[in-house]
Formats: C-alpha cells, sequence, structure tokens
C-alpha cells in the first residue's frame, strides 16, 4: 500500500499499539481530516478500551432530534434506536440528568418500561451511559454495551468519561 491509505493505515496501527488512551486520541485527532471520521476512531477505541469485546455508539441531540451519529459496530446502533423509538433508556436518563448511568445486569432492571427486555432480545447484558456536556445540558451520551452482566464497574467508568470528554472537546 502507498501513499495517503498507507500512511493512515500505519498510523492507526501505531496508535492502537500505545496504551496511553489520551496520547492515542489527540494523535487521532491529528490524523483525521473529518469531524465524523475522528469520532468514529473514538467510539472504536472506546470500545475496545474500556472493556474489551464491548459495543459503543455516541448519541447527539443534534436539532431537537437525538440521534447516533457513529458507533463501532451495529449491535451499539441497534440498542440506540430502541431508546429513541420508546423514549426511555439509559442513553436518554444520562443525557435528561447529566449523569453516568451504569447498568449492571439488564435482566434484573426495573426501570425504562420495555427497553431491557428489548436490549436483551438484542443480546446485551450490561451498559454504561456517560453524558456529554453542553453549555447547559447535555448534548449527548457516550453509550456501551456487553453482551456480560457486569462488564462495566467503577475503572470501566472512569475510561469512558476520559473518551466521552475526548468527544465534549471535539464537539
Amino acid at each position: 500500500m502507498a501513499g495517503p491509505e498507507a500512511e493512515s493505515a500505519m498510523t492507526h496501527e501505531v496508535i492502537l499499539s500505545d496504551p496511553d488512551s489520551t496520547r492515542e486520541l489527540t494523535d487521532l485527532l491529528l490524523a483525521t481530516d473529518t469531524f465524523e471520521a475522528y469520532m468514529q476512531q473514538v467510539v472504536e477505541l472506546a470500545a475496545a478500551r474500556v472493556h474489551a469485546g464491548s459495543s459503543c455508539g455516541l448519541t447527539l441531540n443534534c436539532d431537537g432530534r437525538t440521534r447516533t451519529i457513529v458507533s463501532s459496530d451495529e449491535l451499539a446502533s441497534k440498542v440506540d434506536e430502541l431508546q429513541y423509538g420508546t423514549g426511555t433508556g439509559p442513553c436518554l436518563e444520562a443525557m435528561d440528568t447529566q449523569e453516568v448511568v451504569l447498568v449492571i445486569d439488564l435482566a434484573q432492571e426495573t426501570r425504562w418500561d420495555g427497553y431491557p427486555t428489548h436490549a436483551i432480545g438484542q443480546g446485551v447484558r450490561s451498559s454504561l451511559s456517560v453524558p456529554i456536556p453542553g453549555t447547559t445540558a447535555a448534548v449527548g451520551a457516550l453509550n456501551l454495551y456487553s453482551r456480560a452482566p457486569g462488564a462495566f464497574g467503577a475503572e470501566q467508568v472512569g475510561r469512558a468519561q476520559r473518551f466521552a470528554d475526548q468527544a465534549t472537546g471535539a464537539l
């Protein structure tokens, strides 16, 4: 491979091998040409670094409409969309309250009407939603989903908050 594509692929490989996520994100910002490309890299890196094997989506409220702007995979997009369809769920709660929403096991969850059952139907057992603050309210949330119950704890919350901070800075 030659040219910009090779340089981009090499940069991506070098970045992902560095254990310092803050440096990785800064390098990604410098190496990407568009906001969308940067945010795509952020969610993919968050899915890998917050809890290996998780899925990640970035939800934003744009012009009064809540939508997933990027996701690490189809699972994150589907589970985000479930929440938009029902008008309730951990992602929307994180945005509304501007607080982290941690779900240890959806099979034991009693909040959000039918959302837990639908999310389990997609294979999700635990989740973590971190608000992305705006000037007066949360403008979005970084959402992580795992097929395993108990995938997210205090350490993962801290990591996710660092990724959400990067998204806030980019916005």
